[in-house]
């Protein structure tokens, strides 16, 4: 759940019956500000900023060969906080496994790295980010270190945010099937 500041401005306006004259004594205005909690989130959406359907189709492939990032496989941490503290983005994953045989590839077949992520006026995200391929393991692995204020004065209060492309590498002699893993993201502190 996304925590959002709330504020409410309430405004009194004393005004004179007189049609000749205005009042010339001060008029006020009460203001209220309302602070909720601090703000500590992460919401994963697709490459173009739309709300992520929970579901990424890397493509077909014929096995062996290289790598391959698709473009379209790419998603988008919005991570978002306001405790100007070090944060860290991890991601983890389930081998690719088909469910109607069982049979799994092989624990480097599924593949993540990061891209810069440009924000107006062409600031890159201030931590370190790893862009390099890394093979997604059942342990969490760290894509992205947020600077030491947690990338304050950067994300301007609309988070960071941290793209993510997903690869596959099939094995030469891997049977055919549909190949499906689970993928979590996690924001710590």
């Amino acid at each position: 759940m996304i925590k959002k500041i709330a504020v409410t401005i309430v405004m009194m306006v004393m005004m004179t019956m007189s049609l000749w004259a205005a009042s010339s004594g001060p008029q006020n205005v009460n203001v209220a500000v309302t602070v909720v909690g601090s703000v500590f989130s992460l919401d994963i959406q697709d490459s173009s900023g739309f709300p992520w359907s929970g579901q990424l189709n890397l493509g077909t492939f014929e096995p062996g060969g290289e790598a391959s990032f698709p473009p379209d496989a790419v998603l988008v941490a919005a991570c978002k906080t306001n405790r100007l503290t070090q944060w860290e983005l991890q991601v983890q994953g389930t081998s690719l496994t088909d469910e109607t045989s069982g049979l799994s590839m092989a624990e480097d077949s599924l593949q993540i790295r990061g891209y810069d992520s440009l924000r107006t006026g062409g600031d890159k995200l201030p931590g370190s980010l790893v862009t390099v391929p890394r093979n997604l393991k059942m342990e969490p692995i760290t894509m992205y270190t947020s600077n030491s204020e947690g990338d304050a004065g950067f994300n301007r209060g609309y988070g960071s945010y941290v793209p993510v492309g997903f690869g596959v590498k099939v094995p030469p002699a891997q049977m055919p099937g549909t190949y499906l893993s689970r993928v979590t993201f996690i924001m710590t502190e």
